[in-house]
């Protein structure tokens, strides 16, 4: 917990911490090892390809549709079958790309009661078999759990005064990336993710399956949390570092020019957010103050460890390109249903029977 003001000898390892009981999860790699095993394995496609498509005037199209079909899980299926092998193993290898999902929930109309699962699918099969409810293709993986009851009077018993706003956010991240922290730093996983786990899998034969996070996908504010940025700053994009005075020039060609300077992970990052943090916790700088941010530089970063990073750099993954788009809450649920609330009141004010015409259609 950081006290502005109130500088700490020996830094962050020595201010008082704040302990969040009642995280539930679950082990990423016991849940592919329980999906390998399971009989729906026969619906997994385990040997990635490309799709084309010739049309009749005989030009030769690339399709893309499902996760085991793009560049970037082929890219991975050729790294693990190109390696060398020990000896005696000669078990068929194959990729396992997690693809995942979370999103803050209100559970009623009214009150406060709320939760944050995150989910967890798994990229071998079809996105028309994980679209069906039917299917259950959808793992509950973990629930973020909330800043425990009661915590800004722990705060100010120990400090003296409550919490700014910034600490709290700054603490919402922490709890965020702690989470995160526990699920990919287990043992299990970090083994599944390097070795591989041997299994043998619905189909009655024995593989070594090699797990890869491929997608991470979730709502505006969560991908800022999860990629630690400002929210809406200067470049408020979790993927590359067009500046936000040029957003309205999107869809231009100018602007897919822009798109290219992407946001990359690096040592050099990690190090200025650790500096930053030790202007917290060392000099007892405000988590917003100037000393801070000028720290970070000017790219919109926030002083906090990203999880991601922490355990896939040495892995050569910008974890930035994890935050695909969200078609459901960045088109239907934001441009298109604002368009179409538009065209609804453009018919309203022609009148007549048009707004019932479209209801029928």
């Amino acid at each position: 917990m950081p006290f502005e003001g109130k500088k700490t000898h020996g830094g962050e390892q020595h201010v008082p911490k704040l302990t969040v009981d009642n995280f539930y999860h679950r082990n990423i790699a016991s849940i592919i090892k329980g999906a390998l095993e399971d009989h729906v394995f026969t619906t997994y496609n385990t040997t990635p390809f490309q799709q084309r498509w010739k049309t009749s005037d005989g030009r030769d199209i690339r399709v893309y549709s499902e996760i085991y079909s793009s560049d970037s899980v082929l890219g991975m299926y050729r790294e693990v079958n190109t390696a060398p092998r020990p000896p005696g193993d000669d078990y068929e290898r194959i990729i396992v790309p997690l693809m995942l999902f979370s999103d803050a929930t209100l559970l009623s109309n009214f009150g406060q009661a709320s939760l944050w699962p995150i989910y967890l699918f798994v990229g071998n099969q079809s996105k028309y078999t994980r679209g069906k409810p039917t299917a259950k293709a959808c793992h509950h993986l973990a629930y973020i759990p909330s800043l425990p009851d009661g915590w800004q009077s722990n705060y100010a018993e120990i400090y003296g005064k409550a919490p700014t706003r910034e600490v709290h956010t700054h603490l919402k991240r922490e709890l965020v990336h702690g989470v995160w922290r526990l699920l990919l730093q287990d043992e299990e996983f970090c083994r599944a993710y390097t070795e591989g786990i041997i299994a043998k899998c619905g189909d009655d034969i024995i593989r070594r399956a090699l797990l890869r996070i491929v997608t991470y996908t979730g709502d505006y504010p969560e991908k800022i949390i999860l990629s630690t940025l400002k929210y809406f700053a200067k470049y408020p994009c979790p993927r590359c570092l067009v500046p936000k005075h040029l957003l309205s020039k999107m869809g231009t060609m100018a602007d897919m020019q822009r798109r290219l300077k992407i946001r990359l992970d690096s040592k050099k990052r990690q190090a200025c957010v650790r500096t930053a943090r030790g202007k917290i916790f060392k000099k007892g700088r405000p988590v917003n103050s100037k000393q801070v941010n000028d720290t970070l530089g000017e790219h919109s970063y926030v002083p906090t460890m990203n999880a991601f990073s922490e355990f896939l750099l040495d892995k050569e993954v910008n974890f930035f390109e994890l935050f695909v788009p969200d078609f459901l809450h960045e088109y239907e649920l934001g441009v298109w249903k604002s368009i179409f609330i538009h065209l609804v009141r453009m018919l309203l004010s022609i009148g007549g029977t048009s707004v019932t015409r479209v209801d029928e259609r």
